[in-house]
């Protein structure tokens, strides 16, 4: 298995500003890369550690992972519903 570095950058999607969170072998060669997207929790502990954990897990095995971190561009909060979820919870 690889040794493993991570790293962050950040990249701009229309007005917004994504923080992405790169880990990846730290051998000088070309690997093919994997996008890593957390889910609804985002990157909140404990789940955004259990997310870096396979990250680095797939990164020892040699690929470049990335890690946007979407929700923080957005202004979303992670675990809750979304506005049409409340609604329709409401009227059920």
């Amino acid at each position: 298995m690889l040794t493993t570095q991570r790293s962050q950058t950040s990249f701009t999607f229309g007005n917004n500003s994504v923080k992405l969170e790169i880990i990846e072998p730290e051998v000088s060669e070309q690997f093919s890369a994997v996008v890593l997207f957390h889910g609804f929790l985002g990157m909140k502990l404990p789940f955004g550690d259990t997310i870096r954990n396979l990250a680095g897990e797939i990164a020892r095995n040699g690929f470049v992972i990335t890690i946007p971190h979407y929700f923080e561009s957005t202004g979303t909060l992670p675990g809750l519903l979304t506005p049409l979820e409340n609604f329709l919870a409401e009227r059920m």
